[in-house]
């Protein structure tokens, strides 16, 4: 316990080290859009609409967004330092879900605490870190983790609790960001993997995913030419290839619009590593492995 509160000690102590001038940044872009929802609010009907109506190019969350800007303004009015201290916090929290995650899923503590490292110093994390409009990044890697969570606790032990908890987070993940229909593929690579006899619990999992896939697609449409727009053309393995560029850690399109040689350089031993160790694995038959792969594969599907 000592050593695994340790390793939670760095990776926060990194987190900090990385991304402590968000704490300071005030509100911009987005932020004053969601700031002023509450002055629209008078009846039930209108407090109804600003949680649930579809804003923002046609995105609903309601607890990412709405009900974040909404409590806290009313709390706290124009001082951004709360809202930045429950977006820290909230990392943290994703940061010891994710070291107690790997540590349950591979057996090895030390692998939790080196997952948690890697995944901090990420480009990726800057903007979150820094805007309050993007606590939905923050917030749905949270709902998330805890869900699968709840799921290995069912699988490993077969509580109801555990799973009642699951389906919890499951529902909430909804109301933080609309790629949380990835969840029930996540949940199938970690059920068939470890424990395929509890098959039987998925579909249910993948049918309220696709109805609500449907239903936001209906209500939540956005504008013609819209960056939220879905577009199905060739394009897609570029976008593939950025996003796997962004995960490297290294590079990020609104951070680095020109790419130095040295950074692609970099980037291209990274790809090289992990591709061999991700070859490694899988003929060691390391089924954590193949579940890392998956989940890899199937956050970014959507987008």
């Amino acid at each position: 316990m000592t050593a695994r509160l340790a390793g939670f000690a760095l990776a926060a102590s990194l987190c900090l080290t990385l991304y402590w001038p968000g704490l300071w940044t005030w509100f911009y872009m987005d932020d004053f859009a969601w700031l002023g929802l509450r002055l629209s609010i008078f009846t039930w009907r209108d407090l109804l609409d600003a949680l649930f109506a579809p804003k923002a190019q046609g995105t609903i969350r309601p607890l990412s967004e709405r009900l974040y800007f909404l409590s806290l303004e009313k709390m706290f009015g124009l001082e951004a330092l709360p809202f930045r201290v429950v977006a820290f916090v909230t990392q943290l929290v994703n940061l010891w879900l994710i070291l107690r995650l790997v540590e349950r899923v591979t057996g090895s503590r030390w692998g939790g605490v080196v997952a948690a490292l890697l995944w901090i110093p990420n480009s990726a994390l800057a903007s979150a870190m820094s805007w309050t409009s993007a606590y939905n990044q923050i917030l749905w890697p949270c709902l998330l983790l805890l869900a699968c969570h709840a799921r290995w606790t069912w699988l490993e032990t077969g509580s109801t609790r555990a799973r009642r908890w699951e389906w919890v987070f499951f529902l909430l993940g909804f109301g933080a960001l609309e790629l949380h229909v990835v969840y029930p593929a996540i949940a199938a690579a970690l059920t068939l993997l470890y424990h395929r006899e509890r098959w039987r619990d998925i579909p249910p999992l993948f049918a309220v995913a696709a109805v609500y896939a449907v239903f936001n697609r209906m209500i939540a449409r956005p504008a013609g030419g819209s960056v939220y727009k879905l577009h199905w053309d060739t394009d897609i393995f570029a976008t593939l290839g950025t996003y796997v560029r962004m995960a490297s850690g290294i590079w990020h399109p609104e951070l680095y619009r020109e790419a130095e040689k040295q950074w692609l350089a970099v980037e291209w031993l990274l790809g090289a590593a992990a591709v061999a160790a991700a070859i490694w694995f899988l003929r060691q038959r390391d089924r954590w492995a193949a579940f890392g792969l998956v989940w890899f594969l199937a956050v970014l599907a959507p987008v």
